[in-house]
């Protein structure tokens, strides 16, 4: 890899830290916790049955659409204190409150 690459992507985080980092403002909300890790699990599960990608941009393509499609997949298993959000999608839990999501679905 090139150190040009690494650069570029490394400014491109740097640009987006806000929007990464925005959890971190919200109140009462872990910093880590096991459903971080059970996503990581998942999408490692995901990965290994791909076996690679044609290249950078097919990568780039399927990630986008994967972490967009869990964004917008309604919640189905939520038991507990989280029971309520079943039937809701994390996108429509985290987004401003007069953005219409109809749209997307």
């Amino acid at each position: 890899m090139s150190d040009n690459l690494c650069l570029r992507v490394l400014l491109d985080i740097e640009r987006r830290k806000p929007n990464l980092l925005a959890y971190l403002k919200v109140k009462d909300t872990p910093t880590t916790n096991n459903l971080i890790e059970c996503f990581n699990s998942h999408i490692e599960g995901r990965l290994k049955t791909i076996k690679g990608f044609e290249s950078f941009e097919h990568a780039d393509l399927w990630l986008n659409g994967y972490f967009l499609r869990r964004r917008l997949r309604k919640f189905t298993d939520c038991t507990g204190r989280f029971k309520h959000l079943n039937g809701r999608c994390s996108l429509e839990i985290s987004s401003k409150m007069n953005i219409d999501l109809s749209t997307f679905f």
